[in-house]
């Protein structure tokens, strides 16, 4: 399966999914393999919407601070990739903006820093994710070199670095 990214607005971000063939389209967790489109709206709260061939959806829901939709694991691995995808295209989808980042903020393991035994990400200033690893922070993000490092308040760690 790969994923392409064909629109970026402040509003959304459009996508196409095409699969090899029918085993790829078999094999990939949270997708049937009728996907075609996947439209995610930005901002503090986002939609995504997943459309077949003919533009008709097939599956649309809601997620993001205000949200508490209760989703499928399927649902859940769909969600993951996407969001994956878009971080790793630079696209911040908590900002409504057409601006690809470039800038990392990454906070080691700290007990008290949400979830315990994970770097918190941010991406152009705003929390990106959770990871348990530098390696899958760049296998997400891609390479990055740290420029500073500084000390917050709160006495954590905060590793500035650039997308290479």
């Amino acid at each position: 399966m790969e994923m392409k990214l064909i629109k970026n607005t402040s509003e959304a971000a459009l996508i196409e999914v095409t699969f090899e063939d029918a085993i790829d389209r078999m094999s990939q967790r949270g997708f049937n393999g009728q996907e075609k489109f996947i439209k995610m709206t930005k901002g503090k709260n986002h939609q995504i919407t997943v459309y077949d061939k003919d533009s008709n959806v097939l599956l649309s829901f809601g997620f993001g601070r205000d949200g508490y939709t209760l989703i499928s694991t399927d649902t859940q691995v769909l969600r993951d990739k996407v969001t994956n995808f878009l971080l790793r295209n630079r696209i911040q989808m908590r900002k409504q903006s057409t601006i690809f980042e470039t800038d990392l903020k990454i906070m080691p393991p700290k007990a008290g820093l949400g979830m315990e035994g994970h770097f918190c990400v941010h991406l152009g200033g705003d929390f990106a994710t959770f990871l348990p690893s530098e390696e899958l922070i760049q296998s997400v993000f891609g390479k990055y070199e740290i420029y500073d490092t500084e000390t917050a308040v709160t006495g954590v760690t905060v590793h500035h670095a650039k997308l290479v």
